[in-house]
């Protein structure tokens, strides 16, 4: 039976693991298409190059769209397979419609544009290629996310009283006979509950709509490689010292001095241990890049006042320098320096917006910036137009973004809550059900020995001291492992595949979930006392 169940386990996971890759790669590249689609509009916003416009596009990202589209461009150059660029568009068009039927819809606006008789309907055809792309993944979102959270949260309630089930009331299946108080037992069921949970995350990722991935450039992908061996040693260092007691109590050291300190609350102190053990090692290696993502979306908001300063000033008939110059000084944060000194560059020896910038920007900007610059070589007003234009793509994408974000962390923190209180709660509640009923059972068996009754008929399960105490130490471990693998979930549908999001989600629930299930247990034990001292 048991090989049975791990085989069909390991065949579920070998299926459904695919799927749940393919749509984490897709949220991705959602973000791609909105990337390219928008930089197409953009350079044809400007000037209705076609050819020149999907040239800028396919460099724009490493995307699957813009491999797609610097592919054609090649197949183009070379006569093989496409006869004009509109040939081109139209072919792609119709392979990413299969999927995405938004983005076939982007690409006819683009085409569309082309033809328009009027600047006004060409520019409005221009316009609308990435707001349909961005508004189609508001309209996913709003559709697919409750479908995946509701069921969720039903399986986590369910599950959890799955567990006070097989746990809590195991003792009176042993009054006919088979004997379910066995710390083996227990172990073996908690394992299969964390498989199940893992599993059934893994599907409901599998199901995750293809929204946009957060539109940053992710600063600071690794970790600094010489503090790395300090962290981990002061990580082992203070789990270590905070599990110590709960150590000591497991080798039977419960008498004097130290039983004072192992009895107060026996393993819970592994349990903190481990639960504040995944907290460092989050808040160490991933807070710092947690930090500097975020100083990048404040970066991307500066830039989008700042290109609309920038823009202004040069319509006004300043020069792009001196713009970038004066709007260095109504801007703050890091971009006001990089502004002065690009400025500075461009007054001084003529450089162009582009080059002048010497630290890398997020794609979409440095496209922008590119297109801005080669726009400035015909006219200084023009550029000026396309600072402003750019502002507004960068508005629009950073506004869709936002709301991505507030909808999720609406819906999501419902079920991280659950996650963090339920979970924990219903493992502590359990172990002191179980506690409750081996007391009953060594009091009526006290009972009936002192009315010299040798048996006593359908008797219930019981668990020693020491054996309460290892379950409320795997019932403390499982509550970490089932919080963990909803926050493991969580910031899938966030953010797939990304490590900060996932590891920072992941130690916020390990420590929340090792308080609430020690403070649970204490709380529980002192309403109704257990039948031995200790916890």
């Amino acid at each position: 039976m048991v090989g049975l169940l791990a085989g069909s386990l390991a065949a579920f996971t070998f299926q459904i693991y695919p799927e749940a890759k393919a749509t984490s790669d897709a949220a991705r590249a959602q973000t791609d298409v909105a990337i390219t689609i928008s930089v197409l509009s953009f350079s044809l916003y400007h000037r209705p190059d076609l050819r020149g416009a999907v040239a800028r596009a396919a460099e724009a990202t490493n995307g699957k769209l813009a491999k797609d589209l610097r592919l054609g461009l090649l197949e183009m150059s070379q006569h093989r397979r496409y006869e004009s660029t509109r040939h081109l568009i139209m072919d792609v068009a119709d392979r990413w419609g299969r999927k995405n039927e938004s983005v076939r819809q982007a690409f006819f606006d683009i085409l569309r544009s082309t033809g328009a008789g009027d600047e006004e309907s060409r520019v409005s055809d221009v316009m609308k290629a990435p707001s349909r792309v961005l508004e189609a993944s508001e309209e996913r979102l709003s559709a697919k996310l409750n479908s995946m959270v509701l069921p969720t949260i039903a399986f986590l309630t369910f599950g959890s009283i799955l567990i006070v089930v097989a746990i809590g009331l195991s003792p009176i299946f042993g009054m006919v006979g088979s004997s379910f108080s066995d710390l083996r037992f227990f172990a073996g069921l908690m394992s299969v509950v964390v498989l199940i949970f893992l599993l059934f995350s893994l599907y409901m990722t599998s199901r995750r709509p293809s929204t946009l991935y957060p539109i940053l450039l992710v600063s600071g992908g690794g970790r600094p490689s010489k503090r790395s061996f300090l962290r981990v040693l002061l990580i082992m260092a203070v789990a270590v010292t905070v599990s110590l007691p709960g150590i000591l109590y497991l080798a039977g050291f419960r008498t004097g001095f130290l039983g004072v300190m192992t009895m107060s609350l026996s393993t819970l102190w592994i349990v903190l241990a481990a639960g504040a053990g995944l907290y460092l090692y989050g808040s160490l290696f991933y807070s710092p890049l947690l930090d500097a993502r975020e100083k990048e979306r404040r970066r991307i908001a500066d830039w989008e006042d700042a290109l609309n300063l920038i823009g202004s000033k040069m319509l006004d008939g300043k020069s792009a320098g001196r713009a970038m110059i004066e709007t260095s000084e109504l801007i703050g944060g890091g971009l006001s320096k990089d502004l002065r000194a690009a400025g500075e560059r461009m007054e001084k020896g003529g450089m162009e917006m582009e080059r002048a910038m010497c630290r890398r920007e997020n794609p979409l900007i440095q496209s922008f910036l590119s297109q801005i610059s080669k726009l400035r070589r015909e006219s200084e007003m023009a550029a000026g137009r396309a600072c402003m234009v750019a502002a507004e793509f960068i508005h629009m994408l950073r506004r869709t973004e936002q709301r991505f974000r507030e909808r999720m962390n609406e819906v999501l923190g419902n079920l991280w809550m659950v996650s963090v209180i339920l979970v924990p709660v219903v493992c502590a509640m359990s172990v002191w059900i179980m506690d409750f009923m081996s007391g009953m059972k060594h009091s009526l068996a006290a009972q009936a020995s002192a009315a010299g009754v040798s048996g006593f008929p359908f008797m219930i399960g019981a668990l020693e001291t020491g054996e309460l105490a290892a379950l409320r130490l795997l019932m403390g471990l499982t509550a970490i492992a089932l919080s963990a693998i909803i926050a493991w979930f969580i910031s899938n549908i966030r953010a797939p595949g990304d490590r900060v999001e996932m590891w920072m989600s992941i130690a916020k629930s390990s420590l929340i979930s090792s308080l609430v299930f020690a403070l649970t247990t204490i709380v529980l034990l002192l309403i109704v006392p257990g039948s031995y001292p200790g916890f």
